[in-house]
């Protein structure tokens, strides 16, 4: 398989790093924005204006993540359908190829892999 063979945009391999950055994004001002709401004495009645802006990076967090995590999906879906995967444990009925030359790194009921490159394949 060639890279002229796959789907066109980005593979879902490369989609679905990012995920790990916006999950730490997501975590962290989630506990930031809990701890201040908190440690701040907030009530319902009493919640200060500069809680506003770290409410709002949560909530765009979650969102984002969230669209994210659904075209990721979508994204390895269409892939298996095209007959071959880049994602390492999502599809073992399809061949896994590496996201940037297309060549064949596990065929059909091979073990599943690790994220290899084609280059680091080779060497294993």
């Amino acid at each position: 398989m060639d890279k002229s063979d796959m789907l066109p945009g980005p593979t879902a391999l490369e989609m679905a790093r990012p995920l790990r950055l916006w999950g730490i994004i997501l975590l962290g001002s989630t506990g930031i924005s809990a701890a201040s709401y908190f440690l701040a004495g907030a009530t319902e009645e009493t919640i200060q204006l500069w809680m506003f802006p770290m409410f709002a990076v949560m909530v765009l967090s979650f969102i984002w993540a969230l669209y994210r995590m659904f075209a990721t999906l979508v994204k390895a879906i269409r892939e298996e359908k095209a007959g071959y995967t880049t994602t390492c444990n999502f599809s073992p009925r399809v061949p896994q190829v590496d996201y940037q030359t297309g060549a064949v790194l596990r065929a059909v009921g091979d073990p599943l892999l690790m994220v290899y490159t084609a280059e680091q394949r080779k060497g294993k």
